[in-house]
């Protein structure tokens, strides 16, 4: 109802949606009148109440004072032209399409100015094109940020990066998410080793089992199954021991898994700490690493992932498959399968980081698989969703390498330990990321498909059986191995990528 002195525009209310919204031969115009025009080819019958689903468009403004701002997002005397009854095959891309990349057609509006400022503002516009580019470049950025499929990497609690798909808002924030108040260090420190001590395991293992214990793990675990890169590890371990230092590559949860899974190849007694020596580093790092889970990090990862190898070796299996999905859960949350090329080019993300991200990730995938393989369970991680590149050697092809057995002949003085030709762990990690692949393929038709006709099962055979043939044929001259070879000197992780 128009008070005195106000023009009432009830029946001037503009049309905000695109003509395919309209009914047949009807358009309408920037008087807001509705003219006959020739349907068009896009336009069809509609019986539903389509009013009650229409998209608010731009090609012509609301003419109202600024008492009554508003959207108008259903037209009860418009005539719908799309169908869309429950059963109906709707396909909206085009004009989704139409609306998205035909910005050069939206015309602005002043909410306070007059309907008569508008209209001659949008003629105005129109023929003024050239000289709103700038809010053109603006209104594809923001088209950009609503349509992009990829979700966007923003900065967390710590300085890390998280990730927030695309039917998140979160994508849209800028500055990153909101920091909320988080324990110090060393408060949550504090309250670690307390419960540590509760459980009977806060004891202090000395320093040198400790580093026994690392190196037996980057030895015999680690190359067959890379999610812990051991410079960075040491580097990072350095940093922050004996200070307050928090780094999102090392946590005490992480060394004490690493060391439990070491333990597994130790076989000397310790009277001073709780046997067996593994089960109680695991008991460790499971306490510790809950204090993570607030906040997790690459580190946490990498915990979650070597935890549930560690299960395995318990024959604990629903363990070992939760914790398995905890690691791929929270590599998602940081965003480790999205590739950060751009921002190690922008100087963003150090290549250090870059890498550091790549190895969690890929070590955690291989995780989800190996258990996925052995329950004959779904994976956690699907393939379409990664744009990681795949694991990459940075030193060329050619680079000798050599792998010592530590810890076989300890105790032997007279025993020299022979070193043997190795090959980079990123070399290693990439073939069995490709073998991986390769087998899933396979696992999600027979196990993922309800309904498989015996003619693709054998093409997937025929199909499957070719691939591994020249997966193997060309693996590198390191990787290599002939069994008729009987002087051959071989590591124990090439022997296991064979026979896998």
């Amino acid at each position: 109802m128009a008070t005195a002195g106000q023009v009432d525009d009830s029946n001037h209310l503009y049309s905000l949606q695109p003509t395919y919204f309209l009914g047949p031969d009807v358009a309408t115009t920037d008087e807001g009148h509705m003219n006959q025009l020739p349907q068009t080819s896009s336009s069809s019958g509609l019986s539903y109440e389509a009013y009650d689903f229409m998209m608010p468009g731009a090609t012509l403004q609301p003419d109202i004072d600024m008492g009554s701002v508003d959207w108008v997002w259903s037209l009860p005397q418009m005539v719908p032209s799309i169908p869309m009854q429950p059963n109906d095959d709707v396909d909206l891309t085009d004009a989704a399409q139409g609306l998205i990349t035909n910005t050069s057609n939206f015309q602005s509006w002043n909410p306070a100015a007059s309907p008569a400022d508008n209209t001659n503002q949008n003629v105005h516009d129109s023929t003024e094109h050239g000289a709103s580019s700038s809010e053109d470049e603006h209104d594809d950025e923001i088209i950009e940020q609503l349509s992009t499929r990829l979700g966007a990497l923003l900065i967390g609690d710590m300085g890390e990066l998280r990730y927030y798909g695309p039917t998140s808002n979160l994508t849209l924030t800028e500055g990153g998410i909101p920091r909320e108040h988080r324990p110090s260090v060393t408060r949550r420190s504090k309250e670690a080793i307390a419960e540590l001590e509760q459980n009977g395991i806060g004891h202090d293992p000395d320093i040198d089992l400790v580093d026994q214990l690392i190196d037996l793990y980057f030895t015999w675990q680690d190359p067959s199954c890379h999610i812990v890169d051991k410079l960075i590890f040491h580097e990072e371990r350095d940093l922050c021991k004996g200070s307050d230092r928090e780094s999102s590559l090392y946590s005490a949860a992480l060394e004490n898994v690493i060391c439990a899974l070491g333990a597994l190849f130790h076989g000397d007694k310790h009277p001073d700490l709780p046997r067996p020596l593994s089960k109680f580093f695991a008991r460790r790092a499971k306490i510790l690493v809950e204090y993570e889970l607030d906040c997790p990090k690459i580190a946490t990862v990498q915990t979650f992932s070597l935890l549930s190898w560690h299960e395995a070796t318990c024959t604990q299996d629903s363990r070992g498959w939760l914790y398995a999905g905890a690691a791929t859960r929270i590599s998602l949350d940081l965003g480790l399968h999205i590739d950060t090329t751009a921002r190690v080019e922008d100087g963003s993300m150090t290549v250090r980081a870059s890498y550091a991200r790549s190895v969690a990730f890929w070590g955690s995938f291989l995780t989800d698989r190996m258990w996925g393989f052995y329950l004959g369970r779904p994976f956690s991680l699907h393939i379409p969703e990664i744009s990681l590149p795949l694991p990459s050697p940075k030193e060329p092809e050619d680079t000798q390498h050599v792998w010592t057995p530590s810890g076989m002949f300890d105790g032997e003085d007279d025993v020299e330990k022979p070193p043997i030709l190795d090959c980079s762990r990123d070399m290693l990690a990439l073939q069995w990321v490709t073998l991986c692949q390769i087998v899933s393929s396979l696992t999600v038709t027979l196990y993922g498909r309800r309904v498989v006709s015996k003619e693709d099962l054998v093409d997937l055979g025929v199909e499957t059986f070719r691939r591994l043939r020249e997966w193997k044929s060309d693996l590198p001259s390191q990787l290599q191995y002939d069994p008729r070879d009987k002087s051959a000197r071989v590591t124990p992780h090439v022997l296991l990528l064979q026979y896998d």
